[in-house]
């Protein structure tokens, strides 16, 4: 893992996109954008949720056949890792990572569909994804792998070298 997982140094998987995201904090509290449809990457709105993940946990591999991701970490730490397997992309074979967070990189992390990802909570609270797709999920859209399955060369997960 590199020491700045969101340089602009870091050619981005076809159709990934990373964006900085505003907020507006005062002595009361934050307001943290995510998207809107203005958005570059905003393809629609079918369904919005929430899902913690546990200090030191994975959640790894997933891939969405329809739906566009639509990440944001607005509490807690994450690193998420990307894989291109896509027969027809100019990036085939390319794996991005991405350190979100809720402080210094509060970004709106989007991921087309065939794009193989996970994810793991690196801090030692649990982290919270926010997700606008569009597409309502469908379990018969969506494919998963195990973590060690080896069809995906990447190996560096934190969690497990703690």
């Amino acid at each position: 893992m590199g020491a700045n997982l969101n340089s602009s140094d870091q050619q981005l998987i076809q159709g990934v996109s990373l964006t900085p995201l505003k907020q507006i904090a005062d002595d009361r509290g934050v307001v943290m954008h995510h998207i809107n449809h203005l958005s570059s990457t905003y393809r629609g709105f079918e369904e919005s949720y929430i899902s913690k993940t546990f200090p030191g946990k994975l959640k790894a591999w997933k891939l969405h056949l329809r739906m566009t991701q639509n990440f944001c970490v607005p509490s807690g730490k994450m690193h998420f890792v990307l894989y291109d397997n896509r027969d027809d992309s100019q990036t085939k074979g390319l794996i991005n990572e991405f350190l979100l967070d809720e402080d210094e990189n509060y970004h709106l992390l989007s991921i087309p569909p065939n794009i193989w990802y996970g994810f793991e909570c690196i801090g030692n609270s649990t982290a919270i994804i926010v997700n606008v797709s569009n597409v309502l999920f469908d379990p018969a859209e969506a494919l998963k792998l195990d973590p060690f399955d080896g069809r995906i060369p990447y190996s560096g997960w934190i969690s497990l070298t703690k």
